[in-house]
């Protein structure tokens, strides 16, 4: 994680990494299987989502996550 976070990042997203890089990438580990609410990884890391977002497109770029969109529709 460290070697990622601190060269393929940087290219990724042209941003320098920092300690709550690691932090998301662990807790979007730990939320495998669910739906993806960056409100909450922003709440819980007490980062902006926009930039949650963007290491989202960035993990999904370095090919570490895989978005898949819903099934069907929740009528709930």
């Amino acid at each position: 994680m460290q070697t990622y976070s601190s060269r393929d990042i940087r290219d990724l997203i042209a941003v320098d990494p920092t300690p709550k890089l690691e932090a998301f990438v662990r807790l979007t580990a730990a939320r495998t299987g669910q739906e993806l609410n960056a409100s909450s990884l922003s709440v819980d890391l007490g980062t902006p989502v926009t930039t949650i977002r963007r290491w989202i497109e960035a993990l999904r770029r370095g090919y570490l996550i895989e978005l898949i969109p819903p099934y069907s529709r929740n009528a709930g």
